[in-house]
């Protein structure tokens, strides 16, 4: 669902010296081209589903390994051209919103031709299932995925000159109005971002009625004006992980201090890089294009005609997250709550340093006395909680397994990236959004 995707963007006070990205040298520049080889990386790992967004960041990028993209490309294809892409497939076995829309997006910025008949049929198909986030909408007042993906449909088919449905576009404006894109009455920085950008594209694309277009721009200035809102003491806009597309919506405006503005904002985000926060391929790929001063509008404009790769831009064997000694243990206390704040369990649980948040939860489930259970599944952001102790999330009851950190921090990396301290107290909590 598109809380994991939750921590992406915003407004902040300088904290190291402007430079433009071109001047930009020393671990600035190591630090950008060490993502780019996470990125790279991150493309040959088979075990994972490939992500659309790992290619649009390479794409967007300043520096290409061609032949890597390429057959990261074909992976994309091949997994999302399996079964025949019509709407008339189960709902389960269709990509969700955002995954499509982010696909199409791929296939625009590897200059692919969106006029023809595949791609055509993809375009189809995410209108309908556009309409049908339209249609659960009128009815419960909520989408079927989330605003997060809405807006990424709609921006996906803005970029590929598609015109659709007003009406579709309407929700979209009527949520942004009346503060639709909140979660525990905190703004959701990534959503907002993602819809700034589609109404940015939407106002450039000069397909719409004026009385539209006055609604886009108004809608537009409210999205900045909330990004700016969650800039922090340490000039951070939402959290480190929202930040990235916080930033790509704030350069995209254009306007005479959106350079300087940029400029600071990259310095926030580099200072991140060099905390090592960015350690999933997810937020990486959302960060790199910010690094090139590059936002998804840019998709449109790419032109793969004479492009070369670039020279030294090779593989090197990932480093493997290396594990203190074996003797060296530290206790994690796991809480289990549900809705009306009931704790079904809190156990120490005992793990080598260094282990992952899953190695504590594995940990857990393998202690018979302990009676804990959990599942998950692989996202583009890593493993997700899906149950725990027999209680399934559910996206048709808007519920799901959030994870804080005592006494009320919750976690925003994927339960594979986050590294527990000794003695911290983690609690699995059953929410709703």
């Amino acid at each position: 669902m598109g809380r994991w995707w939750l921590a992406w963007l915003l407004c902040f006070q300088a904290v190291s010296v402007p430079v433009q990205l071109h001047e930009i040298h020393g671990d600035g520049a190591a630090f950008i081209r060490s993502l780019t080889l996470k990125l790279l990386r991150s493309t040959e790992d088979v075990s994972k589903p490939p992500n659309p967004s790992v290619y649009l960041a390479l794409r967007l990028s300043k520096e290409h390994n061609l032949e890597q993209e390429d057959q990261y490309l074909q992976r994309l294809k091949a997994a999302f051209q399996a079964a025949p892409s019509s709407y008339e497939r189960p709902a389960q076995e269709q990509p969700s919103t955002g995954l499509l829309a982010l696909y199409i997006m791929a296939l625009r910025a590897s200059c692919e031709d969106m006029e023809n008949a595949q791609n055509r049929k993809l375009i189809t198909q995410l209108k309908h299932q556009l309409h049908k986030e339209k249609e659960q909408i009128v009815e419960n007042g909520f989408p079927i995925s989330n605003y997060y993906q809405y807006s990424l449909g709609l921006l996906s088919l803005c970029i590929v000159h598609k015109k659709v449905d007003p009406h579709v576009i309407q929700k979209l404006l009527h949520a942004e109005e009346h503060d639709r894109f909140s979660h525990s009455h905190q703004t959701s920085v990534d959503t907002e971002a993602v819809a700034g950008l589609t109404f940015l594209c939407l106002q450039r694309s000069n397909m719409y009625p004026r009385a539209l277009m006055e609604k886009l721009h108004k809608a537009t200035t409210a999205v900045e004006d909330k990004i700016r809102q969650t800039q922090t003491d340490e000039g951070v806009l939402g959290n480190i992980y929202s930040m990235p597309l916080a930033v790509q919506f704030l350069c995209a405006l254009g306007d005479s201090n959106s350079e300087m503005e940029c400029t600071r904002l990259i310095g926030v985000l580099l200072d991140g890089v060099n905390k090592a926060h960015f350690k999933n391929p997810m937020p990486i790929s959302q960060l790199l294009p910010v690094l090139h001063h590059k936002n998804y509008l840019d998709i449109a404009k790419l032109n793969c005609e004479g492009e070369q790769g670039t020279q030294n831009l090779e593989l090197v064997p990932a480093q493997s997250r290396s594990k203190a000694p074996k003797e060296e243990m530290i206790c994690v206390q796991l809480s289990v709550e549900v809705d009306d704040g009931l704790s079904m369990e809190n156990s120490p649980i005992h793990v080598q340093a260094g282990s992952s948040l899953l190695d504590v939860l594995k940990t857990a489930k393998k202690d018979k006395t302990k009676d804990f259970t959990f599942e998950t599944k692989i996202t583009l952001s890593g493993q997700l909680l899906t149950a725990v102790k027999g209680i399934e999330a559910s996206g048709a009851e808007r519920r799901y397994w959030q994870v804080i950190k005592e006494p009320n921090t919750p976690l925003l990396e994927a339960i594979d990236d986050y590294i527990p301290e000794d003695g911290e107290h983690i609690i699995v909590r059953l929410a709703h959004w």
